[in-house]
């Protein structure tokens, strides 16, 4: 709706985008963008040069990473060559990970680190975006590549006042069916899709009966508020 608005030209639209700040998103009409890792042309080389050119968020990606609790102490940003299969070489930057080992501490650069590090990787410099400056940050499929566990830690990045004193905003989806006990009645949206292949999205507290303190992960799986598969076993 406020797409459609602000492509009317009128002015109500345009007031209300900038009440919202700035959108940043990982889905474009096609839908999910699809991250690339490897390659001169990486995403990873544009986030590096992201902190490259913001050392003030460095001690807040630091805080992050040790919190994620995938094995990294540190990072540095070192500088690179790009060659590209075509156009000229260029240099750039890439962030290096600190590990600790049984024979010290070794690094390891962002492309050659699992697919879950370098995803979180990419989020966080786009909740930083948002949380420093205000707006939303709006993520398709946010549990990819990561373990459910972390997802609380993100959530938490947008619910502690004391980080989010911008009051930016998280919306993002996730067929992690465990999430639902860390959100607020008022949070959840479920989409179930209808006979006529019609997807439609109600909101948790519009149901009748559901009590902000029962446990919404038990009570999803068992079917009562619906949007939920039933997938049968197929024998060949």
């Amino acid at each position: 709706m406020l797409a459609v608005g602000l492509q009317s030209g009128r002015k109500e639209f345009a007031r209300v985008l900038d009440a919202l700040g700035p959108v940043v998103s990982n889905v474009t009409r096609a839908g999910k963008r699809q991250q690339g890792f490897d390659g001169p042309t990486s995403d990873l080389f544009k986030c590096s040069e992201f902190f490259q050119k913001h050392p003030e968020h460095h001690d807040a990606l630091r805080e992050l990473l040790r919190a994620a609790d995938i094995g990294i102490d540190d990072f540095k940003l070192e500088s690179v060559r790009l060659q590209p299969e075509q156009g000229e070489a260029r240099e750039s930057s890439l962030i290096f990970f600190r590990h600790q080992g049984p024979k010290g501490a070794f690094s390891l650069p962002a492309d050659r680190e699992s697919s879950g590090t370098r995803r979180l990787l990419m989020l966080f410099e786009t909740f930083i975006t948002v949380l420093s400056g205000g707006g939303i940050a709006v993520i398709d499929a946010m549990e990819s590549d990561l373990h459910p566990h972390l997802i609380p830690t993100i959530i938490s990045l947008f619910t502690n006042p004391e980080i989010n004193s911008k009051q930016a905003q998280l919306f993002f989806t996730c067929h992690h069916g465990e999430m639902l006990n860390h959100l607020l009645k008022e949070q959840i949206y479920l989409v179930e899709k209808n006979d006529n292949s019609v997807s439609e999205a109600y909101r948790l507290d519009s149901l009748k009966g559901v009590r902000r303190e029962e446990n919404f992960f038990a009570n999803y799986n068992s079917g009562r508020y619906g949007a939920i598969p039933e997938p049968e076993v197929v024998a060949f």
